[in-house]
């Protein structure tokens, strides 16, 4: 916290940074985290040097939240609304306004498998789904022109959800409700290809659920 804190202090465009990290599995193995899709940075004093990387944040967070470390004025602006400490909106306002750059040593520890990265279950894969639709929702609302998701996509993420709980249910009515509920092509393109690949399912499914 100390670096982080000092380079904010001494690099005043910079709004945000972060560190690499290690990756605690379930199983207790530690490894080393590939989380990392930025450009090749230019390297300071052992800061990695992003500069604007608001096109990679507002598809996810450009830092584990474990590691991040920004102004607090930058999103004061924004706490009337719900959700804005949700990481990827957070990080979508930091790099709205400032620069990002991460310490080049791993600094912290992310237990891989919490709440929202096991998503072995419905019911977790439904709270991340909520999470990610709830996310690109506030993000659209705030920054409309940079960030226009089709809300037509995010409907159907949760549907498909629905319709994969009802068919593991044998919940063929429901099935039905869910499927007719998909709104784009490539959801409903998906519905089949997945659903539909076999004798036995393209008879059962075929029948209940039609295109």
């Amino acid at each position: 916290l100390k670096k982080q804190v000092c380079f904010l202090d001494e690099h005043l465009k910079y709004g945000f940074v972060g560190t690499y990290s290690r990756i605690l599995e379930s199983n207790g193995i530690i490894k080393e985290d590939n989380y990392d899709f930025l450009p090749k940075p230019i390297v300071e004093d052992g800061w990695e040097l992003y500069g604007d990387v608001f096109e990679y944040a507002k598809y996810g967070p450009v830092t584990r939240t474990v590691s991040l470390c920004f102004r607090y004025s930058i999103i004061e602006p924004y706490l009337n609304y719900d959700g804005v400490g949700n990481d990827m909106v957070l990080q979508t306002i930091l790099a709205k306004h400032s620069l990002f750059a991460k310490y080049s040593e791993p600094m912290t520890m992310y237990r891989q498998g919490g709440v929202s990265t096991d998503k072995k279950n419905f019911e977790k894969k439904t709270y991340y789904n909520e999470w990610y639709i709830n996310n690109r929702l506030l993000q659209k609302k705030l920054f409309p022109q940079s960030c226009n998701w089709d809300e037509n996509e995010l409907n159907d993420i949760r549907c498909y959800l629905l319709l994969q709980k009802a068919i593991a249910a044998r919940n063929w009515r429901t099935a039905v409700k869910c499927k007719q509920l998909l709104r784009t092509k490539a959801y409903r393109k998906k519905c089949y290809s997945k659903y539909l690949y076999g004798p036995i399912s393209c008879i059962v499914l075929s029948f209940f659920i039609r295109f």
